[in-house]
């Protein structure tokens, strides 16, 4: 992924969890890594759970998060941050995030981020990232 697009796709993640960003050059480029469709949630840093359709990342406490199996219908087979495929979804609703910050450094899962280019920072972090809870939740 280059510069520009990655840098697109951030700040759509951002508009999508509520962060503001304040971008920071960072030496060299990295590509977003891949996540591995049949991977053990639990092996998975947030950047991954939250691209994985399989896993579902839920808030523990301030920045510490788990990566878990995802479970019903408005988890399975669904991106975390996929608003427009959950609000499709019958019986489903769009929870965006609270104070949730997908740049490494502001939480971890069951496994440290592994992303080593920060990319920007967030005004805050460590809160619930968004999801696609059931309308009677």
């Amino acid at each position: 992924m280059n510069g520009r697009v990655g840098t697109l796709v951030i700040s759509a993640v951002l508009i999508l969890v509520g962060c503001k960003s304040e971008k920071r050059d960072a030496p060299g480029s990295s590509a977003a890594p891949t996540t591995p469709t049949a991977a053990a949630c639990e092996t998975l840093d947030r950047a991954q759970c939250l691209r994985a359709t399989h896993c579902t990342m839920h808030w523990i406490e301030s920045s510490t998060y788990e990566c878990r199996t995802s479970k019903g219908s408005c988890e399975i087979d669904l991106a975390q941050t996929d608003k427009g495929t959950c609000e499709s979804r019958q019986d489903c609703t769009w929870k965006p995030g609270e104070c949730y910050c997908p740049f490494p450094g502001y939480g971890k899962t069951q496994v440290e981020d592994k992303e080593n280019n920060s990319g920007g920072a967030c005004a805050c972090g460590g809160g619930a990232p968004p999801r696609c809870i059931a309308a009677a939740d």
